[in-house]
């Protein structure tokens, strides 16, 4: 079959625009692993930006990324959230300011960065472990945990977490009877703590279990 003069034209400049898209197209520099907290999030431009606390993949990865607040595209990559220890599927819609996520992305050589995967964590948490310290006038305590439903291979086996708590939190006593704060005091007890992830690493307490028994 005889192709006609239009469509011929038609193919070699589609073919043009094809090879110089391709010339323009940026290329990868590097690749790295990474996990930080959303501060900025736009759906429009499908772009946010982290406040990066872990970095991993080559030295140049760490330097430009480790401690930043850096913008990243998401549009394209493969999002999951944790729910119940378990990934669900998501998408970039998901994302909001203030979740912690890890994530896989490259450099491109015209200096942005293009994210891959993206895994958002559940920031709650219920701690179980020994009451090390309490100071009722700085609204702080600190627990050895025995375990924790956030990063539990981490948050085990006496490792020491430093807490913090408002005047919204609600003490409870023998099962889910209420009490005072003035009715707390400090000996060693196993307690129960449930609260949320704040800000990059603050730990705040929203319901306190005193002298709790059992494991979960």
């Amino acid at each position: 079959m005889r192709l006609s003069y239009f469509s011929g034209t038609a193919l070699a400049v589609a073919a043009i625009l094809f090879l110089a898209s391709s010339a323009n197209a940026a290329n990868s520099v590097y690749s790295f692993t990474a996990r930080g907290t959303i501060s900025d999030d736009n759906e429009t431009d499908k772009t946010i930006k982290v406040d990066i606390t872990k970095v991993v993949g080559k030295e140049q990865a760490k330097t430009d990324l480790d401690g930043e607040n850096k913008e990243f595209k998401v549009g394209t990559a493969k999002v999951l959230r944790v729910v119940q220890g378990k990934d669900k599927s998501a998408t970039y819609k998901t994302l909001a300011i203030g979740q912690e996520i890890g994530f896989k992305g490259v450099k491109k050589d015209d200096d942005t960065f293009v994210l891959t995967f993206i895994r958002i964590h559940d920031r709650n948490f219920t701690v179980i472990g020994t009451l090390d310290a309490l100071d009722k006038s700085a609204n702080t305590l600190t627990v050895l945990a025995t375990n924790s439903t956030y990063k539990p291979t981490t948050y085990k086996n006496g490792a020491k977490i430093n807490m913090s708590y408002t005047d919204d939190i609600t003490f409870y006593e023998k099962g889910n009877i209420e009490r005072a704060e003035s009715d707390i005091s400090m000996d060693n007890q196993k307690v129960k703590l449930v609260g949320i992830i704040k800000n990059s690493s603050t730990w705040e307490v929203l319901k306190f279990y005193n002298k709790h028994k059992g494991n979960k």
